[in-house]
């Protein structure tokens, strides 16, 4: 099943909302939420695929909650369902995938998620099944090791994103996390490599622990070494093939570099750290949250109304790329 929750302050929208979507084959409604706090809250207990949000939740703002919820996961598709039309240019910003106008369309929404439906491959489609209904977050990779870069599975308990999304809603409103929501996992400095995610998903593990910002001692590239990345870890150093990287994506609050190999590296660096390292003729920064290798994509996809999706071969992940940077790339090429 795809995952939907709905965010909506008016109870009666929900409920036309719940009726409509799961009408839809392979639809369930997994959460309801009338504010910003409960919706991050929820967002982290069930990683939905798909949001409904409202712009006005009684007094809070719903451009706002899809920004956090966006910074959590780039990939999630958000649709503005709301009384007000003025709003669609602030939800081109957010990479909405859709902006509906109260009253619904039936046939409209029946087209939106459709199309989202048909985007997923059926692998993600079986995985949310999977999850529809359990409350921990999304979890396959490995347990993080510093100097030992091992496999390990488990399943990790979902306290730590929790917390994480809490002190994101507090921070977006301007006001102080309480106590009981801080997370006493430590920073994390290190860069460790993931082996063993399970395939076909773009899911982070949710129990490394959240990275400090990153700093620009955490990668060099020296210009007589041009073709190699050095990331620094408190007790690892990786030397990367340039080359061989994909594309580098930012997600809970830490930044993953995809390689060809297959292997991902998890640092605490920001985008803006590694796309000041890399030759700019090659890498381009296409999206808030992507860096992408322009010589690895080997074809573009629409995804939602103004995001595209790059594909990279022999790769299962993609990276999403605004309407902005696919027109600048084509001129690039042409």
């Amino acid at each position: 099943m795809i995952k939907v929750m709905l965010i909506d302050d008016e109870p009666e929208i929900r409920r036309l909302l719940h009726k409509m979507v799961e009408k839809q084959e392979g639809y369930q409604v997994v959460s309801e939420c009338g504010n910003f706090a409960g919706a991050v809250a929820d967002f982290a207990r069930y990683r939905p695929d798909v949001v409904f949000v409202d712009i006005d939740l009684n007094g809070e703002d719903g451009l706002n909650c899809a920004r956090v919820l966006t910074d959590l996961d780039p990939k999630l598709k958000v649709i503005f369902a709301t009384a007000h039309s003025e709003y669609m240019a602030n939800a081109f910003e957010i990479y909405a995938f859709d902006y509906l106008v109260k009253p619904f369309n039936m046939e409209r929404l029946a087209r939106t998620l459709d199309r989202i439906r048909s985007s997923m491959p059926e692998h993600a489609r079986q995985g949310s099944m999977q999850n529809a209904v359990s409350g921990q977050a999304h979890a396959a990779g490995l347990r993080e090791t510093r100097g030992n870069a091992q496999p390990t599975s488990y399943t990790p308990d979902n306290c730590d994103m929790q917390n994480k999304a809490r002190s994101m809603a507090y921070t977006a409103d301007g006001g102080n996390m309480p106590d009981a929501t801080r997370s006493t996992t430590p920073a994390a400095d290190s860069c460790t490599p993931q082996r063993g995610m399970q395939p076909g998903t773009n899911t982070p593990n949710p129990c490394i622990p959240q990275g400090k910002a990153g700093s620009p001692d955490k990668i060099a590239r020296p210009d007589r070494y041009r073709g190699k990345l050095l990331i620094k870890g408190k007790e690892q150093t990786f030397l990367l093939d340039v080359e061989e990287i994909l594309f580098i994506e930012r997600m809970d609050g830490s930044t993953n570099i995809v390689t060809a190999s297959g292997e991902q590296y998890r640092t605490s660096a920001s985008l803006f750290d590694l796309e000041t390292k890399l030759d700019s003729e090659l890498f381009m920064r296409c999206h808030k949250s992507y860096i992408v290798n322009l010589s690895k994509i080997t074809r573009i996809e629409p995804y939602g109304r103004w995001t595209y999706v790059a594909k990279f071969r022999g790769c299962e992940l993609s990276a999403l790329m605004t309407a902005q940077k696919y027109e600048e790339m084509k001129r690039l090429f042409s």
